[in-house]
């Protein structure tokens, strides 16, 4: 889980010089595998 938050950070921080816009997608993408990543951990947990 962290080691995609932390690569999300990075390719934000490369694409600083882009339209906000952009930068607020990647954030929301990045937002929904991170989501999704903690599900799976709970799944693993509970199965």
């Amino acid at each position: 889980m962290y080691y995609i938050i932390s690569k999300c950070l990075v390719f934000l921080h490369l694409r600083e010089r882009d339209v906000q816009a952009t930068n607020r997608e990647f954030t929301a993408l990045c937002l929904e595998k991170e989501e999704k990543a903690i599900e799976e951990e709970q799944w693993s947990a509970g199965a």
